[in-house]
Formats: structure tokens, C-alpha cells, sequence
């Protein structure tokens, strides 16, 4: 869940109840001392070099050759080190 996402929704109910909603800066504003306020802010401490995160894109790729223009399906890899946020991607034809 993002911020955008959520103050998207706080839209879409301010405008089903004729209200008027904040602007999206107002809206950060105020989460980020409403987050400060209840203590719901809670980092993750993640240690240099210890862990990877992997997970496949949610979203296919078409990856069409030259010679024939077939398009084949491409499903993406991804691989995160969390302390220095670096991330590898790579395009493969399964999920194998």
C-alpha cells in the first residue's frame, strides 16, 4: 500500500460522502503525524550483505524476436538486497 493508493481511497469516500478532500501534500502531512502520534511507524533493520528479498513481477512482458516477430511471454525475476535497496531483474520464458 502506498501513500498515493491511500489517499486515492480517502478520495473516492470524501467524494461518495459529498465531502470535500485534502490535497495530497495535506494528506501526507497529516499521516505522517498521525503515524507519529499512535506509533505506527516501525522500521525493519536490515544488515549489510546478510539478506536478499526475490520475488516475480506481478506483471508480464512480451519479448518479440527480430527475424520471425513472434512474441513469447516473459515473466521477470527480481532479487533485492534491502540495506543498499540495489535490485537484479531478469527476463525469463518460465517461472521454473
Amino acid at each position: 500500500m502506498t501513500l498515493k493508493l491511500l489517499h486515492g481511497e480517502y478520495v473516492d469516500a470524501c467524494r461518495a460522502k459529498g465531502e470535500t478532500a485534502m490535497g495530497y501534500d495535506r494528506f501526507c502531512k497529516t499521516y505522517q503525524r498521525h503515524v507519529l502520534v499512535i506509533g505506527a511507524a516501525s522500521r525493519v533493520g536490515h544488515k549489510a550483505g546478510q539478506t536478499v528479498e526475490v520475488d516475480w513481477s506481478g506483471k508480464t512482458m512480451q519479448l518479440s524476436d527480430p527475424v520471425t516477430g513472434q512474441a513469447t511471454r516473459v515473466y521477470l525475476f527480481v532479487a533485492t538486497l534491502p540495506f543498499s535497496r540495489y535490485s537484479f531483474v531478469e527476463p525469463t520464458l518460465d517461472m521454473k
